[in-house]
C-alpha cells in the first residue's frame, strides 16, 4: 500500500495528505468512509455512492471500518485513473474524428476499437455498436459513446 505515494506526484501527495489529516481529527491515522466521500468530492471527484462503496470494500483489506492514509491514496488513485481512461477514449476518437464534427460513422468506430491498445474482435465491436445511438445521418456522437463504454468496463 505505501508504495503507491512514490508514484504520485508530490503537489498531489501533499494535496491528498492534507486534506486526510483535516478529517483525522483525532490523529489516529484513520479516517471514517463517509469522509472518503466528503473529500473525494472536495478534490473534485465525483463517485457515485455505488462507486465509492465499490472502492471502499477494494481497499479496506482490514476490514476495519476505517481507512488508513495508504487505503485513502489506493482509492484516490484509482478514481483518478478511471477519468484519465475516459479522456484517453475521447482523444483516440478526437483522432479518427476527420471533420472535427463529434460524430463518427459505424465504419470510423470500427477503425478505432479494432486498433486501440486491447484490440476488439469484430464480435467484441459489433455487440458495443448495439449500445451506439445513430443520430439521423447514421453517424455515433462519440462524447456520448465514450460515456457508455466507460459504464461497461
Amino acid at each position: 500500500k505505501k508504495k503507491m505515494t512514490k508514484v504520485l506526484p508530490p503537489n498531489i501527495q501533499a494535496k491528498y495528505k492534507e486534506a486526510f489529516l483535516l478529517f483525522d481529527t483525532n490523529n489516529d491515522g484513520t479516517i471514517s468512509k463517509k469522509d472518503v466521500g466528503i473529500i473525494m468530492r472536495g478534490l473534485g471527484k465525483n463517485p457515485t455512492e455505488s462507486d465509492l462503496e465499490e472502492l471502499l470494500e477494494e481497499v479496506d483489506e482490514d476490514q476495519s471500518g476505517s481507512i488508513d492514509y495508504g487505503e485513502f491514496v489506493l482509492i484516490m488513485s484509482k478514481k483518478t485513473r478511471e477519468v484519465e481512461t475516459e479522456d484517453e477514449v475521447l482523444e483516440a476518437f478526437r483522432v479518427f474524428d476527420s471533420d472535427g464534427s463529434g460524430f463518427m460513422t459505424p465504419d470510423e468506430f470500427r477503425s478505432v476499437l479494432t486498433s486501440l491498445g486491447e484490440t476488439l474482435t469484430d464480435d467484441q465491436v459489433d455487440e458495443l455498436l448495439e449500445d451506439a445511438e445513430l443520430d439521423e445521418n447514421g453517424k455515433i456522437n462519440y462524447e456520448e459513446f465514450s460515456k457508455v463504454l466507460m459504464r461497461r468496463s
